[in-house]
Parts: C-alpha cells; structure tokens; sequence
C-alpha cells in the first residue's frame, strides 16, 4: 500500500479508511482528513458510507469504563478514543449518507447515534 488508508466499494457501501495509527494516538493527520472530506465530499448523497477504524471515533461507554471522572472533568485517553472526535464528527453530520462507523479496540459495546 502506498499510504495507511484506503476505499472500497462492498455490496453497494463504500468503505473508509481505519485511523492512521499514530502510535497509540487515535487521530487522522491532515492529509488524510483532507482525503476523507474529499472522498465523501465528490460522492453521490444516495451513495451509503461506511466509517471503520481500529480506535473508536466516539464511545461513550469508554467515560464509564474504570474512574474516568474526577475534579470536576473526564478522562479518555487519546489511545481509547480518537482526539479529532468533534472534527469527525461534524463532517459526519454534514453527510447524511455516512450512516455508521464501526470500530473495535475497547472490547466494550456501545452504540450511538448522532
């Protein structure tokens, strides 16, 4: 492979890249999210995406996994959950068609929705 990420059409979803993997901190460096943002961007609104990384991009059950709050805040470390949550997300949220994400890491089952 020539990069860390890639695309694929499966059974009419298109498929995203996994996070880049930056040694265990779970975010997308700018080349990438401007791949991303431009993949969905240029693609049909009826085409459905799928998002899939090793890190999960948004996990609550991860604030509720050990004692993740104290002195007033909370406490996700960037190996657990991705750092560009609130990035990703809103560029989620300006494309109806990406319909899920699907991620593996903690072991934990949550499921969310925006």
């Amino acid at each position: 492979m020539n990069r860390p990420y890639n695309h694929i059409i499966r059974n009419g979803w298109h498929v995203q890249p996994k996070a880049d993997g930056s040694w265990y901190t779970a975010h997308l460096d700018d080349e990438q999210f401007h791949w991303l943002t431009n993949e969905i961007k240029v693609m049909s609104p009826a085409q459905s995406v799928l998002i899939v990384s090793h890190i999960p991009i948004l996990a609550a059950c991860l604030f509720l996994d050990g004692p993740r709050f104290s002195t007033e805040n909370w406490t996700v470390p960037a190996r657990w959950m991705h750092s560009d949550t609130v990035q990703l997300t809103n560029l989620f949220a300006r494309h109806p068609n990406v319909k899920a994400a699907l991620s593996g890491h903690v072991h934990l089952l949550n499921r969310g929705q925006l």
